[in-house]
C-alpha cells in the first residue's frame, strides 16, 4: 500500500495566519450627548434654575415684610412710651388740668386740687367724665386735644404711621380714651384704651 503524504507542514514554509475582522463599533462610553439627552438636560437646568430663583425671592418678601413689621412695632413703642409719659402728667391740681412736662413726675398729692372751691371743680368735672377733654391751661385744650396735637416721631412719619386719639363717649364717667396707629394702607396697627392718672383721684 502506499503512504498518503504526511499532513505535517513543511519546513521552511509560511503559516498563513487567519484573518481578523475589522469591526466599526465605537467603545462603550465614548460616544458624546445625543440631542434629546441634551435637550431634557436643558428643560431640568430651567426648572431648577426657576425654582430656585423662587424661592430666593419669596424668602427676600418675607425678609422685607419682617424688617417692615418691627420697624413699625419699634416705631408705635416709642410714640406710646411717650403718650403714657402725658398720661401719667395729666393733673388737675393747679384749678385747672394741664401736662406738666418740666420736672419729676407728679407725686401722689399733685394730681388733686388742695382748695375747696378746685376741689368742687375737680369733683364736677369727674361727674361730668371730663377729665379728658377738660380745657388745658396751657392751649384751651384737654388731654385727648394735647394728644393729637403733639407731633408724631420721625420714625413714625417715615412709616407713613398716622396716630389719633378719640375719647369713649360709651361710657364718660371712665374718663377713657383709646389710641390708635393706622399704616399707610389704612390698616389698623395698635390700639390701646388708656385712663388719666388723675382719675384716680375722682370721688
Amino acid at each position: 500500500m502506499s503512504r498518503s503524504p504526511s499532513l505535517r507542514p513543511q519546513r521552511g514554509a509560511r503559516r498563513r495566519r487567519p484573518l481578523s475582522r475589522s469591526t466599526s463599533h465605537a467603545p462603550a462610553g465614548a460616544a458624546g450627548f445625543s440631542l434629546v439627552e441634551l435637550m431634557i438636560s436643558t428643560v431640568i437646568f430651567t426648572i431648577v434654575t426657576a425654582g430656585s430663583l423662587g424661592m430666593f425671592t419669596i424668602s427676600t418678601r418675607q425678609a422685607n415684610i419682617t424688617r417692615q413689621l418691627q420697624e413699625e412695632e419699634f416705631a408705635i413703642r416709642l410714640d406710646l412710651a411717650r403718650i403714657q409719659a402725658m398720661n401719667d402728667r395729666f393733673t388737675c391740681a393747679s384749678g385747672s388740668c394741664r401736662i406738666d412736662d418740666d420736672g419729676p413726675p407728679p407725686g401722689q398729692g399733685e394730681y388733686f386740687p388742695s382748695s375747696s372751691a378746685a376741689q368742687a371743680w375737680f369733683s364736677a368735672l369727674c361727674s361730668l367724665g371730663a377729665l379728658t377733654v377738660v380745657p388745658s391751661s396751657s392751649d384751651g385744650s384737654g388731654l385727648v386735644s394735647l394728644i393729637n396735637g403733639t407731633a408724631r416721631p420721625a420714625a413714625l412719619q417715615s412709616l407713613g404711621i398716622s396716630r389719633s386719639a378719640i375719647a369713649d363717649t360709651t361710657s364718660p364717667t371712665a374718663h377713657r380714651y383709646t389710641v390708635s396707629w393706622t399704616g399707610s394702607d389704612g390698616s389698623l396697627l395698635r390700639q390701646i384704651s388708656l385712663t388719666p392718672t388723675a382719675a384716680a383721684w375722682c370721688p
